[in-house]
């Protein structure tokens, strides 16, 4: 059945809402993420998702790849 909402859902990319919280990962803090903990694919391919979603958002990242754990951090540019 059809409704009314107070607002459009957030969306990234072709039309789908990110299943990762890239605003709270992108907030400036340094974090380490784990493959089959908080992303399910190969490190090295996780890692360029990672700088899409910072260049996106008119940011830079720095990452560093240790075994199966990612660690990054963003600044905003300019």
């Amino acid at each position: 059945m059809a409704r009314r909402v107070k607002a459009l859902p957030k969306t990234y990319g072709a039309g789908q809402r990110s299943k990762y919280p890239w605003d709270a990962w992108l907030d400036g803090s340094i974090w380490k993420i784990s493959k089959d903990v908080d992303f399910f694919s190969d490190p090295m391919k996780f890692r360029a998702q990672i700088y899409m979603a910072a260049h996106k958002r008119n940011m830079k990242v720095t990452i560093r790849v240790i075994d199966n754990d990612l660690y990054f951090t963003a600044i905003r540019k300019g």
